[in-house]
Protein backbone atom coordinates (compact mmCIF):
# COMPACT_ATOMS: atom_id res chain seq x y z
CA UNK A 1 0.00 0.00 0.00
CA UNK A 2 1.20 3.14 -1.32
CA UNK A 3 0.26 6.52 0.32
CA UNK A 4 -0.05 9.69 -1.59
CA UNK A 5 -0.30 13.17 -0.82
CA UNK A 6 -2.68 15.00 -2.89
CA UNK A 7 -3.52 18.43 -3.19
CA UNK A 8 -6.62 19.59 -4.58
CA UNK A 9 -8.13 22.41 -5.63
CA UNK A 10 -11.47 22.38 -4.73
CA UNK A 11 -14.21 20.67 -2.81
CA UNK A 12 -15.50 18.57 -5.85
CA UNK A 13 -12.36 17.76 -7.12
CA UNK A 14 -10.64 15.26 -4.22
CA UNK A 15 -13.33 12.52 -5.31
CA UNK A 16 -13.40 11.65 -8.45
CA UNK A 17 -9.44 12.60 -8.96
CA UNK A 18 -8.76 9.45 -6.05
CA UNK A 19 -11.18 7.25 -8.12
CA UNK A 20 -10.27 7.80 -11.27
CA UNK A 21 -6.06 7.56 -10.24
CA UNK A 22 -6.81 4.34 -8.01
CA UNK A 23 -8.73 3.02 -11.46
CA UNK A 24 -5.86 4.14 -13.85
CA UNK A 25 -3.51 2.52 -11.35
CA UNK A 26 -4.82 -0.81 -12.08
CA UNK A 27 -3.05 -3.43 -9.67
CA UNK A 28 -1.30 -0.74 -7.32
CA UNK A 29 -2.40 -0.24 -4.12
CA UNK A 30 -2.89 3.43 -3.27
CA UNK A 31 -4.20 5.58 -0.03
CA UNK A 32 -4.77 8.67 -1.13
CA UNK A 33 -4.66 11.42 1.61
CA UNK A 34 -6.43 14.87 0.91
CA UNK A 35 -4.61 18.16 1.60
CA UNK A 36 -6.44 21.05 1.27
CA UNK A 37 -5.18 25.01 1.67
CA UNK A 38 -6.04 25.37 4.79
CA UNK A 39 -4.07 22.06 5.80
CA UNK A 40 -1.20 23.02 4.54
CA UNK A 41 -1.22 26.37 5.63
CA UNK A 42 -1.50 24.92 9.21
CA UNK A 43 1.12 22.32 8.88
CA UNK A 44 3.79 24.35 7.23
CA UNK A 45 3.22 26.98 9.80
CA UNK A 46 3.83 24.70 12.64
CA UNK A 47 6.43 22.83 10.76
CA UNK A 48 8.27 25.91 10.39
CA UNK A 49 7.86 27.28 13.70
CA UNK A 50 6.62 30.82 12.51
CA UNK A 51 3.26 32.59 11.87
CA UNK A 52 3.40 33.93 8.15
CA UNK A 53 4.35 31.92 4.91
CA UNK A 54 6.97 33.31 2.58
CA UNK A 55 6.13 34.94 -0.26
CA UNK A 56 7.95 32.94 -2.81
CA UNK A 57 6.77 29.24 -0.94
CA UNK A 58 3.91 27.60 -3.68
CA UNK A 59 1.64 25.19 -2.37
CA UNK A 60 4.07 22.99 -3.78
CA UNK A 61 6.46 23.76 -1.34
CA UNK A 62 4.09 23.14 1.51
CA UNK A 63 3.12 19.70 0.00
CA UNK A 64 6.69 18.43 0.02
CA UNK A 65 7.33 19.77 3.64
CA UNK A 66 4.05 18.07 5.19
CA UNK A 67 5.49 15.14 2.94
CA UNK A 68 8.85 14.96 4.49
CA UNK A 69 7.72 15.26 7.43
CA UNK A 70 5.00 12.14 7.41
CA UNK A 71 7.75 10.38 5.78
CA UNK A 72 5.43 9.93 2.50
CA UNK A 73 7.72 9.29 -0.81
CA UNK A 74 4.54 10.71 -2.91
CA UNK A 75 3.15 13.81 -3.97
CA UNK A 76 0.38 14.81 -6.59
CA UNK A 77 -0.91 18.24 -7.52
CA UNK A 78 -3.96 19.35 -9.09
CA UNK A 79 -4.56 22.09 -11.17
CA UNK A 80 -7.31 22.96 -13.51
CA UNK A 81 -5.66 24.35 -16.99
CA UNK A 82 -8.62 26.23 -17.23
CA UNK A 83 -8.62 27.30 -21.06
CA UNK A 84 -4.80 27.46 -20.36
CA UNK A 85 -3.16 24.19 -20.62
CA UNK A 86 0.12 23.51 -21.78
CA UNK A 87 1.28 26.81 -19.62
CA UNK A 88 -0.24 25.61 -16.47
CA UNK A 89 1.42 21.82 -17.32
CA UNK A 90 4.16 23.29 -17.72
CA UNK A 91 4.35 25.45 -14.48
CA UNK A 92 2.97 22.83 -12.18
CA UNK A 93 5.71 20.03 -13.71
CA UNK A 94 8.77 23.29 -13.79
CA UNK A 95 7.77 23.26 -9.99
CA UNK A 96 7.54 19.39 -8.78
CA UNK A 97 10.83 18.93 -10.66
CA UNK A 98 12.38 20.69 -7.74
CA UNK A 99 11.71 18.30 -5.83
CA UNK A 100 11.80 14.76 -8.16
CA UNK A 101 14.49 12.84 -6.42
CA UNK A 102 13.18 12.72 -2.82
CA UNK A 103 9.58 12.12 -3.85
CA UNK A 104 7.65 10.82 -6.84
CA UNK A 105 5.82 13.74 -8.14
CA UNK A 106 2.74 13.74 -10.00
CA UNK A 107 1.09 16.93 -11.88
CA UNK A 108 -2.78 16.32 -12.08
CA UNK A 109 -3.66 19.30 -14.81
CA UNK A 110 -6.96 18.59 -16.32
CA UNK A 111 -7.67 20.52 -20.00
CA UNK A 112 -10.05 23.02 -19.05
CA UNK A 113 -10.95 20.96 -15.75
CA UNK A 114 -12.33 18.66 -14.46
CA UNK A 115 -15.60 18.13 -15.26
CA UNK A 116 -14.61 17.79 -18.89
CA UNK A 117 -13.15 14.23 -17.61
CA UNK A 118 -16.66 13.46 -16.34
CA UNK A 119 -18.42 14.40 -19.48
CA UNK A 120 -16.28 12.28 -21.41
CA UNK A 121 -18.18 8.69 -21.08
CA UNK A 122 -21.79 8.17 -21.50
CA UNK A 123 -22.07 4.64 -20.66
CA UNK A 124 -20.89 6.23 -17.31
CA UNK A 125 -23.63 8.17 -17.14
CA UNK A 126 -26.02 4.92 -18.12
CA UNK A 127 -25.00 3.08 -15.01
CA UNK A 128 -25.04 5.24 -12.68
CA UNK A 129 -28.20 7.09 -13.62
CA UNK A 130 -30.18 4.70 -15.79
CA UNK A 131 -29.75 6.32 -19.18
CA UNK A 132 -27.90 8.38 -21.21
CA UNK A 133 -27.75 11.97 -21.41
CA UNK A 134 -30.18 12.83 -23.94
CA UNK A 135 -31.79 17.05 -22.97
CA UNK A 136 -28.53 17.83 -23.46
CA UNK A 137 -26.49 14.98 -24.80
CA UNK A 138 -22.50 14.55 -23.70
CA UNK A 139 -20.85 17.05 -25.54
CA UNK A 140 -18.80 15.77 -28.72
CA UNK A 141 -15.43 16.92 -27.48
CA UNK A 142 -15.24 17.39 -23.85
CA UNK A 143 -11.60 18.87 -24.04
CA UNK A 144 -12.71 21.59 -25.91
CA UNK A 145 -15.46 23.06 -23.27
CA UNK A 146 -14.69 26.70 -22.57
CA UNK A 147 -16.79 29.60 -21.81
CA UNK A 148 -17.68 32.78 -19.29
CA UNK A 149 -18.19 31.29 -16.38
CA UNK A 150 -20.42 34.20 -15.09
CA UNK A 151 -23.22 33.39 -17.91
CA UNK A 152 -24.78 30.24 -17.26
CA UNK A 153 -25.45 29.73 -20.59
CA UNK A 154 -22.02 29.55 -21.54
CA UNK A 155 -20.26 26.69 -22.97
CA UNK A 156 -18.31 26.46 -19.41
CA UNK A 157 -17.11 22.84 -18.00
CA UNK A 158 -19.40 23.60 -14.88
CA UNK A 159 -22.36 24.93 -16.23
CA UNK A 160 -22.72 21.71 -19.19
CA UNK A 161 -22.24 19.36 -16.23
CA UNK A 162 -25.12 21.48 -14.32
CA UNK A 163 -27.51 20.80 -17.53
CA UNK A 164 -26.59 17.32 -17.65
CA UNK A 165 -26.86 16.51 -14.50
CA UNK A 166 -30.47 18.94 -14.29
CA UNK A 167 -32.36 16.31 -16.28
CA UNK A 168 -31.28 13.39 -13.78
CA UNK A 169 -32.64 15.84 -10.62
CA UNK A 170 -29.09 15.83 -9.75
CA UNK A 171 -26.55 18.98 -8.72
CA UNK A 172 -22.86 19.04 -9.72
CA UNK A 173 -22.02 17.79 -5.92
CA UNK A 174 -19.34 15.66 -4.42
CA UNK A 175 -21.65 12.39 -4.65
CA UNK A 176 -22.51 12.87 -8.46
CA UNK A 177 -18.91 13.67 -9.17
CA UNK A 178 -17.90 10.32 -7.54
CA UNK A 179 -20.78 8.10 -8.67
CA UNK A 180 -20.00 9.23 -12.65
CA UNK A 181 -16.10 8.42 -11.51
CA UNK A 182 -16.85 5.22 -10.18
CA UNK A 183 -18.42 4.40 -13.68
CA UNK A 184 -16.03 5.47 -15.79
CA UNK A 185 -13.97 3.38 -18.34
CA UNK A 186 -10.28 4.54 -18.79
CA UNK A 187 -9.55 3.34 -21.77
CA UNK A 188 -12.51 5.65 -23.04
CA UNK A 189 -11.51 8.77 -21.23
CA UNK A 190 -8.20 8.43 -23.01
CA UNK A 191 -9.73 8.09 -26.19
CA UNK A 192 -12.25 10.92 -25.47
CA UNK A 193 -9.70 13.03 -23.54
CA UNK A 194 -6.66 12.53 -25.49
CA UNK A 195 -5.05 15.35 -24.65
CA UNK A 196 -4.84 15.59 -20.38
CA UNK A 197 -6.14 12.65 -19.69
CA UNK A 198 -4.41 10.25 -21.60
CA UNK A 199 -1.54 12.44 -20.43
CA UNK A 200 -2.53 11.84 -16.95
CA UNK A 201 -1.96 8.54 -17.63
CA UNK A 202 0.91 8.17 -18.54
CA UNK A 203 2.36 10.23 -16.45
CA UNK A 204 0.67 7.92 -13.25
CA UNK A 205 2.34 4.37 -14.35
CA UNK A 206 5.69 6.66 -13.89
CA UNK A 207 4.36 8.07 -11.11
CA UNK A 208 3.54 4.32 -9.28
CA UNK A 209 6.33 2.50 -10.69
CA UNK A 210 6.73 -1.05 -8.33
CA UNK A 211 10.76 -0.20 -7.58
CA UNK A 212 9.51 2.73 -5.87
CA UNK A 213 6.11 1.66 -3.84
CA UNK A 214 7.08 1.27 0.02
Amino acid sequence: MTRVFLYCEGVTDFDPICILMKKAAGSAELTIIRKTRNDLRNETRVLSGRRGVHKHETYIDRLAMAAKKANCRHIAYHQDADNDDSNVYKRVNGKLSDFRGKYRCLAVVPKEMIESWLLADEQAFVTAFGWKPVRPTLPAKPEALWGKKENPNSRHPKHVMKSILKQYHMEPDRAAYAEIATNCNIDTLRRRCNISFDRFFKDLQGFIDHKFLK
